[in-house]
């Protein structure tokens, strides 16, 4: 069922947009906020859904290949299939495949099992009639939408590229779920790493000179890759880190499922000392520029200042609501308490949607969950490191 909703609203938004679709004939982002605020400002819903702003409306993917590929600057390539990005480096005899998307797209033969990667379609479009003699396959973490095609890759391009000395990447700490998951009730997704970066920065270089800095982070499942290829001359500087930026739209459902929100502003603040142009972070329609990082960490800090807004101004819990014992809630305190709470996220996603709706899109689709994030993080766990102090 994920992957025909998947293909029908991919499918939908590239309709509308090859057909060229008149979307001035939508009602602004502002007129529709507008008419929420007297409903929020009352303690209601809005009851509307924000239009999408019209620049962030994506591109079609390349209907022959099914996947598109960017020059990002010399040897540096991001590679989209119309749900995920990842990314190639080739440089000299050696290239380098960041991440193997599981993509909606992906073809199955009669016994379930995938065939063919657009990763490595995209690789020999990279490379043309070269042969490699180093293949480096780099997992950013260890989620499967994002690294669920390797098992496919590598034995394609152990096939196609016999004499190249293939290496498998990621961090310890993906290195070792992943082992940890493998059995022989397990399906085999992705291939096990053969080496490990370590927690400090090391850097790759290319025969031609292209250098790849590596470096450990946190935030989204723990040993999370930060990719930096830093600027050279008229180069522009690139990052690659997966689920943390959503350009032009904000943090997919609870800052997608961070396992740790304030690492998850630190990775943010660590992205923006690094001097860079774009970053390719994974999902949605383009890569981002420095813009799209920056908002990122201005919203994160509001949303924390919201948080403890809304926290002051939510009404204590009523403990006469549970106090019948003839009523069905008596004694349920969690009940109480999830009463309590959503209040509070409910104060918190009013006042976000009111700064926000219009200048990033979704923030009416995921605001409550980002909002319940950020409250849980300032009463039970903010850190004078991430800059903020408790309620």
């Amino acid at each position: 069922m994920d992957r025909v909703l998947i293909w029908f609203w991919v499918g939908i938004t590239f309709l509308s947009v090859q057909s060229g679709a008149v979307v001035g004939q939508r009602p602004s982002c502002g007129s529709v906020l507008d008419g929420c605020r007297s409903r929020l400002e009352k303690g209601k819903r809005c009851g509307s859904v924000l239009p999408l702003l019209e620049t962030e409306l994506p591109s079609p993917v390349r209907e022959e290949y099914r996947y598109n590929l960017e020059l990002l600057r010399p040897g540096v390539f991001a590679v989209w299939d119309g749900v995920y990005y990842a990314m190639i480096v080739k440089g000299g005899g050696r290239i380098a495949f960041l991440d193997f998307p599981l993509n909606q797209f992906a073809k199955y033969d009669a016994d379930g099992v995938l065939v063919g990667s657009r990763m490595v379609d995209a690789g020999l479009e990279v490379l043309g009639s070269e042969v490699p003699e180093y293949i480096d396959m780099v997992y950013s973490h260890d989620h499967y939408d994002h690294i669920g095609s390797s098992q496919v890759a590598y034995s394609t391009l152990k096939d196609m590229f016999p004499s190249a000395e293939i290496r498998i990447w990621s961090s310890f700490r993906v290195k070792n779920r992943l082992e940890s998951r493998q059995s022989k009730n397990t399906p085999f997704r992705a291939p096990i790493p053969t080496d490990a970066i370590e927690r400090n920065s090391s850097d790759w270089v290319f025969p031609d000179g292209l250098t790849i800095s590596f470096s450990i982070t946190s935030g989204h499942v723990g040993g999370d890759l930060l990719v930096n290829i830093p600027r050279t001359g008229s180069a522009r500087g690139v990052v690659f880190v997966v689920d943390f930026i959503f350009p032009g739209y904000v943090p997919f459902r609870n800052f997608a499922f961070t396992n740790d929100f304030g690492a998850y502003i630190r990775t943010i603040r660590r992205v923006l000392k690094i001097d860079f142009d774009v970053v390719v972070s994974g999902h949605l329609h383009r890569v981002g520029a420095r813009t799209d990082v920056e908002l990122y960490l201005k919203l994160a800090n509001d949303i924390v200042e919201i948080a403890k807004e809304a926290i002051m101004e939510a009404p204590p819990p009523d403990p006469s609501t549970i106090s019948d014992p003839n009523d069905p809630r008596f004694a349920n305190s969690f009940l109480l308490v999830n009463e309590y709470l959503d209040s509070i996220d409910e104060i918190c996603f009013a006042k976000l949607l009111l700064s926000y709706g219009c200048r990033i899109n979704a923030v009416d689709v995921f605001g409550v969950s980002l909002c319940s994030v950020a409250t849980e993080y300032v009463r039970i766990s903010p850190r004078k490191e991430d800059g903020f102090a408790p309620v």
